[in-house]
C-alpha cells in the first residue's frame, strides 16, 4: 500500500476523507500530510469542485419529444400518441411456404413413382428405382 494506491483512491473517492471507504482511511491518514499526498489531494479537490459545480442542463419534456421526433424523421406537429402501441411490421414467411411446398412435392413424387412400379415386374423395378441400372451388378452375383 503505497503512494500509487493512494493516488488511485484519491482519483476514485476525491479529497474528502469522509467519502473514502472505512478500510482505506488509514492510508488516507498516512499520506495526506506528506507533500506528495497534499499535491494528490489538491488535484482531487479541483476535480471535486468541478463536479460539484456542474449542473446538467434542464430540459422540458416537450422540447425533448420534439427533438426525438425530429431525429426520427416524423413531423413534430402530429398529435402525440402516448399510450398507443404501434403494430409490428408484417413478417413475410415466403421461405417457409416454399420449403414446405418443395418437401411436399418431393415426397409426393417419390410415393407416386414407387406406386407405379407395381405395374411391371416387382423385383427388378424396385431395384432399378432404388439402385439405378442393375445390369452391371448382375456380373458379381
Amino acid at each position: 500500500m503505497g503512494i500509487g494506491r493512494f493516488t488511485e483512491l484519491a482519483q476514485a473517492w476525491g479529497a474528502d476523507r469522509a467519502r473514502w471507504p472505512d478500510h482505506e482511511r488509514a492510508l488516507y491518514d498516512r499520506f495526506a500530510s506528506s507533500e506528495q499526498g497534499m499535491a494528490i489531494l489538491a488535484d482531487a479537490e479541483r476535480v471535486d469542485h468541478f463536479l460539484a459545480a456542474w449542473q446538467p442542463p434542464l430540459d422540458d419534456d416537450e422540447a425533448r419529444v420534439a427533438r426525438i421526433v425530429a431525429a426520427a424523421g416524423r413531423d413534430a406537429s402530429l398529435p402525440a400518441t402516448r399510450g398507443l402501441r404501434v403494430p409490428p411490421a408484417p413478417r413475410h414467411r415466403y421461405g417457409a411456404w416454399l420449403s414446405g411446398g418443395f418437401a411436399a412435392s418431393a415426397l409426393l413424387g417419390f410415393v407416386l413413382g414407387f406406386t407405379q412400379a407395381d405395374t411391371v415386374q416387382e423385383d427388378p423395378a424396385y431395384a432399378e428405382l432404388l439402385l439405378g441400372n442393375t445390369s452391371a451388378m448382375e456380373e458379381f452375383q
